[in-house]
């Protein structure tokens, strides 16, 4: 009897498991997309705006998302329906000419992206060993490239600069908590206006979080996850839990640079600027946490 109530135990819990653990699988490449754009540039930006402008142009992270969860959506379910590159559809559907102008495009922002990420890298070792960023800019490049060799190590190094991002991000909710942000800020913050001045600042959002490339290469994603789990559905809206977390983590540091940095009259001009943010909970620490998180995500994986 015992053994048969064990049995049944386990079947009537495995499909729950096998629908969890396939789901998990489904919205994976939407999580990854998300840590593909939360990037350096997007935890300077959005520091810069909560320090400068308070909480006012937090209505800003909505919109952003929103395009982005919409054109991300868009570019899974072509993954879905096609086994062929977004490119290749491109190229059959309006020509080789465009294609060509889309892949051009696609590696000049790719480039500029990794850019940001080699800069950011070298800014968060120069500034922790107090050296000149330039001379790490090419040394981690340098080192990134050689690991590409070493497939090994360099899956193991990739989990450890996720594992870093994890926690200067884990520190910023933290933050949020303790920080006691303003919550009649907040909501003011959700209607849409742009503050005299921050007109740069709203582009440049705009450009880190709703990427075109990042939605791109979420097609490629999907094929790949459809590639090794054929059994696995997706209909395109797995990539919502991903972009949302995403729009979380911007509203999440925008806010703690409001309620830190903004209330403090500090103007970020350095990243050791942003970790003043994490120093109502990390005190002296905040600035080894930040730099190791900053370096974590610009690290050029």
């Amino acid at each position: 009897m015992a053994d048969s109530t064990v049995t049944a135990r386990t079947t009537t819990s495995s499909p729950t498991a096998s629908r969890g653990k396939a789901w998990l699988q489904a919205i994976g490449p939407g999580l990854i997309t998300a840590a593909l754009v939360f990037g350096p540039s997007k935890i300077t930006i959005t520091s810069m705006m909560g320090a400068r402008y308070g909480y006012s142009l937090l209505w800003l992270v909505v919109a952003a998302i929103f395009l982005m969860i919409v054109f991300a959506v868009m570019s899974a379910r072509v993954g879905i329906a096609t086994n062929e590159s977004v490119l290749t559809t491109i190229g059959r559907k309006w020509g080789k000419g465009a294609r060509t102008a889309v892949g051009i495009g696609v590696f000049l922002v790719c480039a500029s992206f990794q850019a940001g990420n080699s800069i950011g890298t070298g800014i968060a070792v120069g500034e922790a060993t107090h050296t000149n960023p330039n001379i790490w800019i090419i040394v981690f490049n340098a080192l990134a490239i050689f690991m590409l060799f070493f497939r090994s190590f360099y899956k193991s190094m990739e989990r450890i600069m996720i594992a870093l991002i994890a926690l200067m991000l884990l520190a910023f909710i933290a933050t949020f908590v303790f920080a006691h942000p303003s919550a009649s800020g907040m909501a003011a913050g959700l209607v849409p206006k742009v503050p005299e001045g921050s007109m740069q600042l709203v582009i440049a959002f705009t450009a880190s979080c709703f990427s075109i490339v990042g939605a791109l290469y979420q097609s490629y994603l999907v094929q790949e996850r459809k590639r090794l789990n054929p059994g696995v559905k997706q209909t395109g809206r797995e990539t919502i839990p991903g972009m949302i977390i995403l729009g979380v983590l911007a509203a999440i540091v925008m806010v703690c640079g409001a309620a830190v940095l903004n209330t403090r009259g500090i103007a970020v001009t350095k990243a050791t600027d942003m970790a003043v943010a994490l120093e109502p909970i990390f005190g002296n620490f905040a600035s080894a946490l930040f730099l190791s998180g900053l370096f974590g995500a610009s690290f050029p994986l």
